[in-house]
Order: structure tokens, then sequence, then C-alpha cells
């Protein structure tokens, strides 16, 4: 996966940061998802269903809270010399949309579901498809 993130531009926020400056940077960069890093450790993402879920449905003032009180928390991660194959099998098990990916530690991109390429997505449905078959075949 480390191709497939190695030419982003990643936009971060801190932790301390707002969610309406995260919604501000996300609109402006047309992204679903900003990692909150800390002095350059991953310690959240925040996702569009955060800000749905964790704020406007919680009746919070987005110009009130911070990121670090309703990003997800220390994500899961891969990565970069992960295969497509393993960090698609994470974010189907997860129903994530994002995933960030990792470089000694550094964060190094993040995963987005656009990211992949669309003859990915068909063999792995297919793939998917035929497990759910032989599953019903089996047992």
């Amino acid at each position: 996966v480390g191709a497939l993130v190695e030419e982003q531009q990643t936009v971060s926020l801190g932790p301390a940061a707002t969610v309406q400056e995260a919604a501000e940077k996300m609109a402006k960069h047309r992204i679903g998802a900003i990692p909150v890093l800390d002095s350059g450790k991953l310690m959240g993402l925040f996702t569009e269903r955060d800000l749905l879920n964790r704020v406007v449905a919680a009746g919070l003032r987005p110009e009130e809270v911070s990121l670090e009180q309703v990003m997800t928390k220390d994500p899961i991660t891969v990565t970069v010399d992960a295969s497509l194959v393993k960090s698609l099998s994470i974010m189907f098990e997860h129903k994530f949309r994002h995933l960030p990916v990792l470089n000694d530690g550094q964060l190094a991109g993040v995963l987005s579901c656009r990211d992949i390429p669309t003859d990915y997505w068909m063999m792995w449905e297919k793939w998917v498809s035929a497990q759910n078959e032989l599953k019903a075949a089996v047992g």
C-alpha cells in the first residue's frame, strides 16, 4: 500500500484543533479523514463519521469541541509494506473507509477507498462472494 499513499500530501491537525478547523480542512482538500498527530505521533483519526455521529448527532458545537474529544483514538494501522489484500481485509472487517499507513512509526499517508484501483475492488468483491458461497455450501 505504500505505493498508493507515497504521493499524498497528507493533511493533519493536532489534538487541540477544533472540529470546525478539521471540517474546513476536510472540505477544502476534499478528504474524508484527518490524522490527528501529536509531536509527529499518530494519536487518532477524525473522520466524516466521527463528525456526524460524535458531534452533529450529539448536538455539540464544532467550534467548541477539540479533535481529541471526538476522534477515533489509536486507530488500527498498516505499514507501507502491507499488502493491498491485507489492507482491504482490515477495511472490510471493521467497515473502515480510511486506514492510516505508517512508515517506521511515522504517518506515511491515509489509504482511502478512493485510492484503491477499481479492478482490485472488483476482484475483492468476487473473492468475498466466492468465500460466502463456499461457506454456505459447506455448512
